[in-house]
């Protein structure tokens, strides 16, 4: 694997309520993206988890570009 990869994975779901299909990411946490997170989440304890991590990062890049 390329340590300056960024996997990411996409599935169609179903939603239960409109029947619509809707797209879901899946990213692959490894090598240095891993690494990063991991410090990062070491400096913040409001980052306990992956998932929090990566939502707090597209909030916040979505945030600026709309800036």
């Amino acid at each position: 694997m390329n340590e300056n990869a960024i996997r990411l994975r996409t599935e169609s779901f179903e939603n239960e309520l409109t029947h619509e299909l809707v797209e879901g990411v899946t990213i692959i946490i490894d090598g240095q993206l891993k690494q990063l997170f991991d410090e990062l989440m070491q400096r913040d304890a409001h980052y306990d988890s992956y998932q929090t991590l990566v939502f707090e990062l597209l909030k916040n890049g979505i945030n600026t570009v709309l800036e």
